[in-house]
């Protein structure tokens, strides 16, 4: 009993991994647009709640009194099931919205009416199984003989496999168009976890057939291997959310990384936000409690520093510069970290030395940058400029220096 339940519980408690899945899936793939996030937050809160509802109701005591006061010994299973499919018909729904938001393609499997349909079979199907005894964890071994168990069975599990090849084919599809080793990483563990979901579901029916024929099986107990199958699908799908984990955790880093470059340089152009779906933080602190959609977030911050620095490079400071360039040769800092620096250098200069005449002369976005070529390039080359503009001690000297030579000048 207590394997069963063990392995049961880890079914429905995957079922929220899987949709958490799937939204990693989109936000590695493609842009999430904030039009959509309430229709994702809905599709959630119901696939949780269908996910719930299933473990809820697979729990001994609970199992035990819906069977009593029903009637039905086994009544539970059946809610269970049918919650499931509710679960996978919500999943589907959600990729179909996220990927075409204005005319979603939910195809058969989306179709509530057939979902509906399965699960009223399902019940037609059910209510003809003889039972005596509650048996939720091994019901296939214990009433495998039984009629109408393998159609039960072959109904239910084929179409979870269904679903299952569905989300397959939508990962191995992304997995093909992914630009990242990272994504191609995530989304290969995605759908390996599917296909191998996809094979537990025939090998849930093989069983069935297996018991209800009386056949020979190679193994002396099915239910292990369909455990097994199991278990590989939901560790291969977690490391595949870690992985999601992991990336939300570095888009979050580097925003914050470049939030002061960011901010002085919206100080004087907050015009570069214009064409931003994000409101500009309005303190540090509301920055740091920024956690949704961090991808896009962070695109946007630094497509707006880019537009930025082609805004400041009208006011370029040359005598920066060359004391940023003296100063970096004489503490042996050269190739890309002396790059970093000196840009660091010459933004802050021109910054805090033109700041009056700059704000004067403000500008758009619409006339400099566009689009991000190569995030990730350009992001390496972001994190040092970033780096050396807050903590660098050559950086301070140099805007010190400068700043003595504009007093003596006035």
């Amino acid at each position: 009993m207590v394997p069963g339940l063990i392995s049961y519980n880890i079914v429905i408690l995957v079922g929220a991994a899987l949709l958490i899945a799937a939204q990693q899936w989109w936000v590695c793939t493609r842009r999430r647009r904030p039009r959509l996030q309430v229709t994702a937050l809905g599709h959630q809160a119901l696939a949780l709640l269908f996910a719930v509802g299933a473990l809820t109701v697979l729990l001994p005591p609970v199992y035990r009194a819906i069977g009593s006061v029903a009637g039905s010994s086994n009544l539970a299973l059946l809610l269970a099931d049918s919650l499931a499919v509710g679960f996978g018909w919500v999943v589907i729904g959600y990729v179909a919205v996220t990927e075409n938001p204005n005319h979603p393609a939910r195809g058969l499997l989306g179709n509530a009416w057939l979902t509906a349909s399965v699960i009223g079979l399902m019940a037609l199907l059910f209510a003809r199984i003889p039972t005596d005894q509650a048996e939720p964890y091994r019901f296939i071994e214990r009433y495998g003989t039984q009629p109408y168990v393998l159609e039960y069975t072959v109904v239910y599990m084929g179409w979870v496999g269904a679903i299952a090849l569905c989300l397959m084919r939508i990962s191995w599809r992304a997995w093909r168009e992914a630009k990242t080793a990272r994504q191609h990483t995530q989304l290969g563990l995605h759908t390996a976890a599917w296909g191998i979901g996809v094979a537990y579901t025939a090998h849930s029916c093989l069983h069935a057939v297996v018991r209800r024929f009386d056949l020979p099986y190679p193994l002396t107990d099915p239910t292990m291997l369909t455990n097994g199958l199991l278990i590989v699908s939901i560790l291969l799908n977690l490391n595949g959310l870690f992985l999601g984990g992991y990336r939300w955790a570095q888009s979050y880093r580097d925003h914050r990384l470049l939030y002061h470059l960011w901010r002085d340089i919206y100080a004087l152009y907050p015009t570069i936000i214009a064409k931003s779906p994000f409101e500009a933080p309005r303190s540090e602190f509301a920055d740091i409690l920024t956690v949704r959609v961090m991808r896009h977030r962070l695109e946007r911050r630094v497509l707006e520093i880019q537009a930025g620095i082609v805004l400041l490079g009208r006011h370029w400071d040359p005598a920066a510069i060359k004391e940023a360039v003296r100063r970096c040769e004489a503490a042996g800092i050269d190739g890309k970290h002396a790059r970093a620096t000196v840009d660091a250098i010459g933004f802050l200069a021109t910054i805090h030395a033109g700041t009056n005449e700059i704000a004067q002369k403000r500008a758009t976005i619409s006339d400099s940058v566009d689009e991000i070529t190569d995030l990730d390039e350009e992001l390496h080359y972001l994190r040092r400029v970033a780096r050396a503009y807050h903590h660098s001690p050559i950086v301070t000297a140099t805007l010190q220096a400068r700043r003595r030579d504009f007093e003596h000048a006035a």
